[in-house]
């Protein structure tokens, strides 16, 4: 499995729906905004080499569209990682390979998952997949049931680990990535220029601080510092 597959996977178990008929025949969808179409030609993309039949989209109208496959390996496969029919309720956390989570968690933010001021927000019909992630994630926030629903679930996450999971992927659905900037930097003799959003770069001579210059990351501010010889 292949973070862009451990990504998908992580959007399906939010988006997806498997449906089997009385007859036997396997069928997923996808409902995406028409907006997202960059997205939904990766999704094909990704998906498509592996099936022997071609990937049916249907527009429902100006904002919405499904995607259709009718193929009984694809769909029996995703039920094998825990992507089944009528999964909103029970769903849980898939078993991966260790560097594979973060990718899948952002694939289901990406589905489920909301960014508001301070925080990120997830949401889920599953109590108990919410409780998979706070408990693997060591994440303080308690989970909420939405309120006049009997079904719904929500776990906040802060935007600093929300945008930690989209380094980690950068394919992932443009609208919904964020720009995060630390208040303090992690390195010694770099601080934050809180008007241009930049990294300022000082080096301690004889008790003074002398002014390096500003660099659009923490990683260069640092290796202006590193790399400074004093004469």
């Amino acid at each position: 499995t292949t973070k862009e597959q451990a990504y998908w996977l992580g959007f399906l178990y939010a988006d997806g729906n498997i449906h089997i008929t009385k007859n036997g025949i396997h069928q997923f969808q996808l409902g995406l905004a028409v907006k997202d179409e960059l997205l939904v030609n990766n999704f094909i993309k990704t998906v498509e080499a592996d099936l022997s039949r071609k990937i049916k989209i249907i527009q429902h109208n100006t904002t919405r569209i499904a995607v259709i496959i009718r193929n009984e390996t694809f769909c029996k496969h995703l039920m094998a990682h825990g992507c089944v029919p009528k999964k909103s309720l029970i769903i849980r956390m898939p078993m991966l390979n260790q560097e594979l989570y973060n990718t899948f968690l952002l694939g289901y933010f990406d589905g489920d998952g909301t960014s508001v001021g301070s925080h990120a927000t997830i949401t889920c019909g599953s109590k108990l997949f919410l409780e998979d992630i706070k408990t693997k994630y060591n994440i303080a926030s308690k989970i909420y049931k939405l309120p006049k629903t009997s079904n719904c679930y929500r776990l906040n996450i802060s935007r600093k680990f929300l945008y930690t999971l989209q380094q980690e992927y950068l394919h992932s659905l443009p609208r919904k990535r964020i720009n995060y900037k630390p208040k303090s930097s992690k390195y010694k003799g770099v601080s934050l220029h809180k008007k241009t959003n930049k990294w300022c770069a000082y080096k301690k001579m004889q008790g003074k601080l002398k002014y390096l210059g500003i660099y659009t990351t923490q990683e260069e501010a640092k290796d202006a510092v590193d790399s400074y010889i004093i004469i």
